[in-house]
C-alpha cells in the first residue's frame, strides 16, 4: 500500500479564498465539498466547472478545479489549474502544495522539491508541506534529507488518518534505507489497522531471513484465517509464507504457496509489453528515424540507460557503477517513459519522420533533452561525469531516449527467463506487471523484449552493451571492467564496494544490493524444475534458447 496520491488534494483550504464572500460563492464552494466527498469523480468535475463560469477571477476556484481533475487522476489538467492559483496567489503555500505535489505525480521532481522547500521556509509548521517535502526527497533517492522533514512532520498538528500515512511512507523510508529495527518499530504500529495491517506485515516479513516455523510466521497464518480478508491481502501474505519456506530449503512448499497466491490475481496478457506494442515502436522509431534525427539532438552523453527485465539484475549493476567516483545512480525515474507516450502521440498523424525532423531543426529534441538534463544534473550535482537511469521496462521507449541523446549508452541486462520469472513471480509485483502472474504470459513479454532489443541492436549497436547477469556474478571484477571500458571510465576499486556506500534502495532487491555479489542466484530455477513445464515449452515453442554461461 502506497499514500494515496489524491489525499494531498482532498482537504478544502478556505483560508485560501480571496473573494468577498458573496453568498453565491459560498452555497456554489459547500455544494462542490459536498460533490467531492459523494460524487463521481467527472460529476465533482462539472460542479468545479460551473464554479468558474461563475467566478472566473478567484483563484480558489481554479483549486477546486485541480482537485477535482486530481479525483480523477487527471494530473496534467489539475496541475495547470493549480498552477494557475498558484500564479495569481504566490503567497498562499495550500496553492504551492497542490502544484508541489502534482510534480511529484507526474515525476517532474526537478520542480517539486524548490517549490515546497520555498513554501515550508513561509510555513515551517505546516503538516502537509513538511510531509510532500519529505515524500519528493524520498522519491529521488535522498534518503537521509527525507528522514530529517519526516521527523519534523511527525512533531506537527495532523488528523489521525495523515499522521498512519506519514508514518507508514517513514517505515517505508526507514526500510530503503535498511535501517531495519527502526522501520520494524513503525511496521508495528499498523498491526490492527484494517487499511495498512497487511501490507505492513508483509513489509516487517521482508527485513529478515524468516523460517516457516518462527513466531512471524504464525502471525502471517493469523491473518489468513481472517475470513474477510480480500484476495489482493490473501496473495500477498501467501507470498511472505513461500518466501519463509524457500528460506528453510523447502522449495516445493514455497512454489505452492506462490502459486497459490496468483491464483487470486488476474493474469493478463502482456498488452503493456506484448508484441502489439512493441512492433508498433519498432515501425514509429525506425532505424531511418533515428539516422535523420541523430545530427539534431543533444550532444551530451551524461545519462545512462540501464535496461531490461524487471527482475534481472539493474537495480545490483546500478549499485556497482553508482559506487564509481565518476557515476551518480538516480534510481527509477521513469521520466523517458512518461516522455515517450506523449512524444509518440503528438506524431500518430501523417509523416511522423519528416515532422519529427523538421522540429527538430527547429532544436525540439535537443531542448527536450536539456529539460531531462537539467533533471539529471540536480540529482547529482555538477561533478559526476554520467548519470545512471535505472528503468527496467525502459527497453520499450529506448527510441525516445535515442532520439534526445544520441551519444548516450545502454547497458541491457540479461538474465535467465526461468531465474527472472522465479523471482518476479515470488514477489509483489503491481498489476502492470501481472503478465509475471503466469508462466506463459511471462514468456510472452521476455521474448517482446528481446525482439525490441534485437530492433535497437540493428539501429545504434555501437551504444548498447549487452550484460549477462550470470557473468556478472560468477566474474564480477572481469565484468565490471568490461562495462567501465564501454563507458570510457578507468577501473575503481569502490565498484566492488558498492554494497558500503549506502542510499536508498526501494527495489525488491534491496537485501541482494546491500551484501557483496553472491552466486547463489545464479540457475536458482532448477530447485523449481518440476513446476516450470509451461515456461519452458513456450519458450521451445518460439525457438528460443538463452545463451549458457
Amino acid at each position: 500500500m502506497q499514500t494515496s496520491k489524491l489525499q494531498i488534494l482532498s482537504i478544502p483550504m478556505s483560508s485560501s479564498i480571496t473573494g468577498s464572500f458573496d453568498p453565491r460563492f459560498a452555497k456554489f464552494l459547500e455544494q462542490f465539498e459536498n460533490d467531492f466527498k459523494l460524487a463521481d469523480a467527472q460529476k465533482t468535475i462539472n460542479t468545479a466547472v460551473e464554479l468558474l463560469g461563475e467566478f472566473p477571477k478567484e483563484p480558489h476556484v481554479q483549486y477546486c478545479i485541480a482537485r477535482a481533475y486530481g479525483k480523477n487522476a487527471e494530473w496534467g489538467r489539475a496541475l495547470s489549474h493549480a498552477a494557475t492559483a498558484l500564479k495569481a496567489k504566490p503567497e498562499n503555500v495550500d496553492y504551492a502544495l497542490a502544484v508541489g505535489r502534482l510534480y511529484l505525480n507526474l515525476k517532474l521532481y526537478e520542480h517539486a522539491a524548490p517549490l515546497l522547500m520555498g513554501a515550508v521556509q513561509k510555513a515551517p509548521d505546516h503538516f502537509r508541506l513538511r510531509w510532500a517535502l519529505a515524500d519528493s526527497f524520498a522519491d529521488v533517492g535522498r534518503g537521509q534529507d527525507a528522514i530529517e522533514h519526516y521527523q519534523i512532520a511527525l512533531t506537527l498538528k495532523a488528523s489521525p488518518i495523515d499522521m498512519q500515512l506519514l508514518y507508514f511512507n517513514y517505515a517505508n523510508c526507514l526500510r530503503s534505507l535498511s535501517k531495519t529495527e527502526e522501520a520494524d518499530r513503525y511496521y508495528q504500529m499498523f498491526g490492527e489497522n484494517q487499511d495498512f495491517a497487511v501490507t505492513a506485515l508483509s513489509r516487517r516479513c521482508s527485513l529478515s531471513r524468516y523460517l516457516p516455523d518462527c513466531d512471524m510466521a504464525k502471525q502471517v497464518e493469523v491473518k489468513l484465517s481472517n475470513h474477510k480478508l480480500s484476495q489482493d491481502d490473501k496473495a500477498e501474505l501467501l507470498l511472505v509464507l513461500g518466501t519463509m519456506h524457500e528460506n528453510a530449503g523447502q522449495y516445493d512448499e514455497a512454489y505452492g504457496f506462490w502459486s497459490k497466491s496468483r491464483s487470486y490475481k488476474s493474469k493478463k496478457r502482456a498488452s503493456h509489453f506484448g508484441f502489439e506494442r512493441i512492433n508498433g515502436m519498432k515501425q514509429f522509431y525506425s532505424k531511418l528515424l533515428l539516422d535523420d534525427a541523430r545530427p539534431y539532438g543533444h550532444s551530451s552523453s551524461k545519462p545512462i540507460f540501464v535496461i531490461g527485465m524487471p527482475r534481472s539484475g539493474t537495480t545490483l549493476i546500478e549499485q556497482v557503477l553508482g559506487a564509481h567516483p565518476n557515476c551518480f545512480g538516480a534510481g527509477e525515474l521513469g521520466r523517458m517513459d512518461n516522455l515517450e507516450v506523449g512524444f509518440r502521440s503528438a506524431y500518430s498523424n501523417g509523416n511522423h519522420i519528416a515532422n519529427i525532423v523538421q522540429n527538430a531543426k527547429n532544436n525540439e529534441l535537443w531542448s527536450r533533452a536539456e529539460e531531462v538534463l537539467n533533471l539529471l544534473e540536480k540529482l547529482a550535482g555538477p561533478t559526476p561525469k554520467y548519470v545512471i537511469d535505472k528503468m527496467p521496462t525502459h527497453y520499450a521507449t529506448m527510441g525516445l531516449s535515442a532520439l534526445y541523446f544520441p551519444n548516450a549508452k545502454f547497458i541491457h541486462v540479461q538474465r535467465h527467463p526461468a531465474d527472472s520469472f522465479i523471482s518476479a513471480f515470488q514477489n509483489n509485483m503491481n498489476e502492470s506487471h501481472a503478465y509475471s502472474y503466469d508462466q506463459a504470459t511471462y514468456v510472452e513479454a521476455y521474448l517482446a523484449k528481446e525482439s525490441i532489443m534485437a530492433h535497437w541492436l540493428a539501429c545504434f549497436p555501437d551504444r548498447i552493451y549487452d550484460l549477462q547477469y550470470e557473468r556478472l556474478v560468477v566474474k564480477p571484477e572481469e565484468t565490471i571492467r568490461d562495462v567501465l571500458q564501454f563507458l570510457n571510465l578507468p577501473w575503481d576499486e569502490s565498484c566492488m564496494q558498492f554494497f558500503n556506500k549506502g542510499g536508498m534502495i526501494k527495489t525488491f532487491s534491496r537485501a541482494q544490493a546491500r551484501n557483496p555479489i553472491y552466486t547463489s542466484s545464479v540457475y536458482r530455477w532448477k530447485k523449481y524444475e518440476k513446476h516450470l513445464g509451461p515456461l519452458f515449452a513456450a519458450l521451445a515453442d518460439a525457438g528460443f534458447t538463452y545463451p549458457e554461461f
